[in-house]
């Protein structure tokens, strides 16, 4: 994701980022739901933004495309810091907003900023981890008051797991901006996938054994969270090439495609010392939500109370084993 930040080309979704960017010109929201591991983040960061930057918005200088940032536990003040770095340190922007929401108009106003571009990624957070029901009220009249304003001068981006939509229901006003500017992403079509395999790799010269993508497309095409799966065999596949050729060879030392990041997961398990073992077992079951199916979801967790499972240096530790490939845990 952070290479993707940085400008690479999202293959396999040039057209539905076209579309999206289209959509933009006329409308002042769009919300981006899928399932985990479909690609929402990416496509934000890495397509629609730099295809906005680069021609489609107007007048182009006159848009201030603010940093993406995630609700967390208080979503109101991520907003306010967000505003605040636009402003003098001696305005409240937070009292503000709490006192009124729609002051996000005026604080946008007295920044300077005509033409707003406001990303707010894993919108679901106010669901999973913002527990203060006024901070959820207010953060959601501020968006409103975002997308509603006369002229329509602003722009708003949300990133959403389908699975939290629901939750929305119990903001009948909210909920319906939100479904009047949805957009549903789904799995990628097994052309796409090809694309965005063989994509990056001729721009880097990167050749793979013949039958070895038909290998790739086959075993993620079925799942809808496949692409984090896909990510993290090429990068495994791509540290193991053979100059500059992916090998079935190489392919096979991962099992499958559906397999490498399970495997791996395990390898680091087993290497935690005995002592540690329990502990990761307990940040695991921290991390994970289960869904009204009973289905397992990912929750981002602060570190603070993660450390107090165990030994804090021992979870310091087991989350140095886990993160010392940056692309391993982006997947988990």
């Amino acid at each position: 994701l952070r290479a993707l930040r940085n400008g690479e080309v999202p293959f396999g979704r040039r057209k539905l980022i076209t579309d999206l960017a289209d959509r933009l010109t006329k409308h002042s929201m769009l919300a981006l739901v899928g399932a985990s591991g479909t690609g929402k983040s990416s496509l934000v960061f890495a397509g629609l933004i730099p295809k906005l930057q680069e021609d489609v918005l107007t007048p182009v200088k006159g848009w201030s495309y603010l940093e993406a940032f995630t609700p967390g536990s208080d979503p109101l003040k991520a907003l306010s810091s967000l505003l605040g770095a636009k402003l003098p340190q001696d305005l409240s922007i937070l009292d503000f907003l709490e006192s009124n929401p729609s002051e996000i108009l005026e604080i946008l106003s007295r920044a300077g900023i005509a033409h707003a571009f406001i990303f707010v990624d894993q919108f679901e957070e106010i669901f999973t981890l913002t527990t203060d029901a006024k901070a959820r009220e207010n953060f959601l009249a501020c968006l409103s008051a975002l997308v509603t304003a006369d002229g329509q001068p602003h722009r708003l981006v949300l990133t959403m797991r389908s699975e939290f939509q629901h939750e929305l229901d119990h903001f009948p006003d909210f909920a319906k901006l939100f479904e009047e500017n949805l957009t549903r992403l789904y799995k990628m079509s097994p052309g796409e996938l090809r694309e965005a395999i063989e994509g990056p790799a001729s721009k880097v010269g990167l050749r793979f054994d013949d039958g070895l993508v038909d290998e790739l497309v086959e075993q993620i095409a079925p799942d809808p969270s496949g692409l984090p799966l896909l990510q993290f065999t090429l990068r495994t596949l791509w540290n193991r090439k053979s100059r500059a050729r992916v090998t079935w060879e190489s392919y096979r030392t991962l099992d499958s495609a559906r397999k490498a990041l399970a495997n791996e997961a395990e390898r680091r398990f087993k290497l935690l010392p005995p002592r540690s073992q329990s502990i990761a077992e307990d940040i695991f079951v921290a991390i994970v939500v289960l869904d009204e199916k009973g289905e397992p979801l990912r929750k981002r967790v602060p570190l603070k109370i993660l450390r107090n499972l165990g030994n804090r240096d021992w979870v310091d530790q087991i989350i140095d084993s886990y993160c010392s490939d940056p692309s391993f845990l982006l997947e988990m």
